[in-house]
């Protein structure tokens, strides 16, 4: 049986509170963040209030990275693959002088030029790239990226300010922020466990800091 005063881990926080393992991130990443991290309708007593805490403090602004790279709608796809394995990115934004036209992912790649048995060293990236793009602003709610992620099946997101590009964001920023939530939460559990205790929640090493 587990003490009140055990530590507890990542797999145990998830028991204990109804969240499915780590390894279950994995296919279904974004219906899983919605439905376990920032969903309104979870019903997790010890989770929801923390939850609605995060939404309020977390944008877009918060979780995208600014740094996006991009590609000219002409530069063929090999020169834009290289870019993306040298910067180690998923998704490149195709642009058109100032304007965007186009997200060219790893998606892309396999399914429009290699299944499809084009030659990456003279296709043009700009014609293979999706080009209906959907866009969220920098201001917009966490909630409101997870429902374009979820409802379009993308992996990654433009993000806008006034019209003008900022950024992108992908689920694997999602998925960071959730896991290092996750910890967050654990690590005040175990706060509040030992408190509740009567022992001191820094006392790791068999002294405190009050002795």
């Amino acid at each position: 049986m587990r003490r009140l005063t055990d530590p507890i881990s990542l797999s145990d926080f998830q028991e204990l509170h109804g969240l499915p393992p780590t390894r279950e991130y994995g296919r279904n990443t974004v219906d899983s963040l919605a439905r376990n991290v920032f969903s309104e309708s979870s019903e997790n007593e010890f989770l929801q209030p923390r939850i609605e805490e995060a939404k309020r403090m977390s944008k877009v602004a918060d979780l995208m990275a600014t740094e996006a790279i991009t590609a000219n709608v002409s530069e063929t796809v090999r020169e834009v693959a290289q870019r993306m394995a040298g910067t180690q990115v998923g998704a490149v934004l195709v642009m058109a002088g100032d304007d965007l036209v186009g997200v060219f992912s790893e998606r892309d790649l396999a399914v429009r030029v290699i299944a499809e048995g084009r030659d990456p060293a003279t296709t043009p990236v700009g014609d293979v790239a999706t080009t209906d793009v959907v866009t969220v602003g920098a201001d917009d709610g966490i909630r409101a990226a997870l429902d374009k992620f979820r409802i379009g099946k993308f992996r990654h997101l433009p993000v806008v300010n006034d019209s003008k590009l900022v950024g992108i964001l992908s689920t694997r920023d999602l998925l960071v922020t959730a896991i290092e939530r996750l910890e967050k939460y654990i690590e005040q559990v175990g706060y509040e466990r030992k408190t509740a205790a009567g022992i001191d929640p820094y006392d790791h090493f068999g002294g405190s800091y009050g002795k």
